[in-house]
């Protein structure tokens, strides 16, 4: 009964081995399989990190791209504008001046002759006082009216006297002399009347010049107020575009920048899990080896057993 036993349990004891070294390269076929598989998913990880990258980075570089040329577009467009409007407001200036001397140029002539006309009219009524009188006096003369006046008067009035036989007499120059200042003082109350008239003219005149000259100054103030709020306004408009331009660019390059990490995130939790799964399958290939292995031996051992039971003693 020894030598059956005993070849019995070399029997098993050989299955066990065998089985044993059967087990341990199905192991080792799972380990093998699991690394490939990890080195694969590790490379697939490595690459798409780095496509990301390079796309990441043409995304900032469009972006910057973008921004920079859409800058110099608002600047030039802002310069354009800025000129525009300068030459705008300095042609509007331009004809205002050019209207404003067209209209003045008739009137300056009134308010001159009647600033001339008031001046000596001032001098022949003494208003400048004694000196400027006595001067202007000496520089009168009469008009050409009066003088023709005069001397008709004076023929007819000659001719009258020698028709009575006095043409000499006192009563006759006295008569002449009465006439001569009655015109005299007829031409200085013309003279002094035209004098005044042409003042009273100049005067307004001028004062249509002021009125026109004052409206001139408000109009250009008024321009040029425009003119800087029309700057003004451009000035903050092209700001504002700017300012609205790298926002959003910034805006854009940090959505860009948080998908990227999303997207690295990504690649990270799916790499993890998909580790976890092979780890899982290599555990479950394991366990089932190691389950096999014992399930095989307990069969020896119990083929063994009943081998030994029917055996007679």
């Amino acid at each position: 009964m020894g030598g059956i036993v005993d070849k019995v349990v070399e029997v098993g004891t050989l299955g066990l081995v065998k089985d044993a070294s059967g087990t341990k390269a199905a192991g080792k076929a799972a380990r093998d399989a699991a690394g490939r598989q990890q080195a694969t998913l590790a490379e697939g990880q490595r690459m798409g990190r780095a496509d990301l990258n390079d796309n990441f980075q043409q995304q900032m570089d469009y972006l910057q791209g973008g921004r920079d040329d859409a800058a110099g577009y608002l600047q030039t467009g802002n310069r354009q504008a800025t000129n525009y409007l300068n030459q705008g407001f300095g042609g509007a200036m331009s004809q205002l001046r050019r209207g404003q001397a067209s209209a003045e140029a008739p009137l300056q002539g009134y308010s001159d002759i009647g600033g001339q006309a008031a001046q000596l009219e001032a001098a022949m009524s003494g208003a400048l006082g004694p000196e400027a009188q006595a001067q202007a006096m000496s520089n009168y003369q009469e008009s050409p009216e009066i003088a023709y006046m005069r001397e008709m008067g004076e023929k007819s009035a000659m001719r009258g006297f020698a028709s009575q036989g006095r043409s000499l007499s006192g009563s006759a120059l006295e008569e002449l002399n009465r006439r001569g200042t009655g015109l005299a003082m007829q031409d200085f109350g013309n003279r002094m009347g035209r004098l005044s008239s042409l003042a009273a003219r100049g005067q307004q005149a001028g004062g249509a010049l002021a009125n026109m000259r004052t409206g001139l100054n408000n109009n250009l103030a008024n321009m040029q107020l425009n003119r800087g709020q029309a700057l003004a306004g451009q000035a903050d408009q092209y700001g504002s575009n700017r300012a609205n331009l790298y926002n959003s660019t910034a805006q854009n390059m940090a959505n860009a920048q948080n998908q990227l990490g999303v997207n690295l995130s990504n690649i990270s939790t799916n790499s993890a899990a998909q580790q976890s799964n092979i780890q899982g399958q290599l555990g479950q290939a394991q366990a089932n080896a190691a389950l096999a292995r014992g399930q095989f031996g307990m069969d020896v051992l119990g083929t063994i057993g009943g081998a030994l039971t029917g055996m007679p003693v």
